[in-house]
């Protein structure tokens, strides 16, 4: 039995966080501030999108479609560490003004991202909580490391 629509559409939104992500990686590898910039406002209104499909489920999911949530999440977490460990080593390129835009970028992206992450703890069934809570915890450590880098 495939997912309910709500389910399947939070998964859906997820698919373009991943490719956001990617995006962000290549371009702060590869590209000028001017393109890192855009590349942090996509991923912010990926993850503003991703929140608003999934804070739509108002209910505690079935464990398999958790498991189909998590899938997903297990997927992404380690893109979103590999991307903020990224932005984290390339703080020494950067002068005063492009750091602090950075870090403010950052800041931002770790709210969007606490916020979608209490929507999915919310409809995620108890006996599946501890696997959704590891992916939020490594996902915080990558946001405090980097974090603290630019301080």
């Amino acid at each position: 039995m495939p997912p309910p629509a709500n389910v399947e559409s939070c998964v859906s939104s997820f698919s373009y966080v991943s490719t956001e992500v990617d995006e962000l990686r290549t371009v702060v590898q590869n590209g000028g501030f001017l393109d890192t910039g855009s590349a942090y406002y996509d991923l912010q209104s990926s993850i503003d999108k991703a929140q608003a499909s999934c804070c739509s489920i108002n209910t505690v999911i079935a464990e398999v479609d958790s498991d189909y949530v998590n899938g997903v999440i297990n997927t992404i977490t380690p893109k979103i560490q590999s991307a903020l460990t990224l932005v984290a080593s390339k703080k020494d390129d950067y002068n005063v003004f492009t750091r602090i835009l950075v870090e403010n970028r950052v800041k931002e992206l770790e709210k969007s991202t606490t916020r979608l992450n209490t929507c999915l703890t919310n409809f995620t069934p108890d006996s599946k909580k501890s696997t959704l809570q590891s992916y939020i915890e490594a996902m915080n450590l990558a946001f405090s490391s980097t974090l603290s880098a630019y301080d």
